[in-house]
């Protein structure tokens, strides 16, 4: 158990995919989120701001069923038509590793 913790510690979890193809500026849409490490992911915290980088929302995302890696936000906030965004997703680890992955969208 030992060594499993040590090499926990040295493998930052991965970010495969972060897809916002559901996301279209509404309340309740969906952000969904690959992540991966060799122990296991403990939280994937999803932020979006605007291209001036103020934030506009944030919040965690939710493990769709444990284990399985596939991690899903829903927004909670309408933004404006003509709005660019900065949509961010960090996976961590148990030791505290993370991994970022960011997209753009332009609405």
């Amino acid at each position: 158990m030992f060594a499993l913790t040590i090499a926990d510690f040295f493998n930052a979890p991965v970010i495969d995919t972060l897809d916002v193809t559901l996301y279209n500026r509404q309340a309740g849409d969906l952000i969904t989120i690959s992540a991966r490490d060799d122990v296991g992911v403990a939280s994937v915290q999803v932020s979006i701001t605007n291209e001036q980088l103020a934030p506009i929302e944030s919040g965690y995302a939710m493990e769709t069923a444990e284990g399985s890696g596939r991690w899903v936000y829903t927004t909670t906030t309408v933004i404006p038509a003509d709005t660019n965004v900065l949509i961010k997703a960090v996976a961590t680890d148990r030791p505290g590793g993370s991994a970022v992955k960011s997209q753009t969208k332009n609405f």
